[in-house]
């Protein structure tokens, strides 16, 4: 009984240990269909580099966020809007804005 309660213990610990990243639920979760709201006819194309989002800030709506960055590639979020950005160099830029 103790040889068992020990090789499973140890088996607990060794999970435990394992340091694999966690990904954040944004980019583990379904994105979500973009609200029609957001498809804004003269939109400017995606942006797919970091320089776009330079000049945003808090006062800004996902309105005026679309208007500058484009439309997003994913969207998420419950009660807020996360937008999803794929860049050219293969990072990504989320943005979270309240509805």
């Amino acid at each position: 009984m103790k040889i068992h309660f020990l090789v499973y213990f140890v088996l607990i610990l060794v999970g435990c240990a394992t340091n694999k990243p966690v990904l954040p639920r944004y980019m583990t979760d379904m994105s979500q269909p973009i609200p029609e709201t957001l498809k804004i006819p003269n939109a400017p194309k995606t942006a797919r580099n970091i320089k776009a989002f330079h000049s945003i800030n808090r006062a800004m709506t996902m309105t005026d966020l679309v208007r500058q960055c484009g439309v997003p590639d994913e969207h998420q979020g419950s009660g807020i809007y996360i937008f999803i950005y794929h860049l050219d160099d293969g990072s990504i830029v989320s943005l979270a804005l309240q509805t």
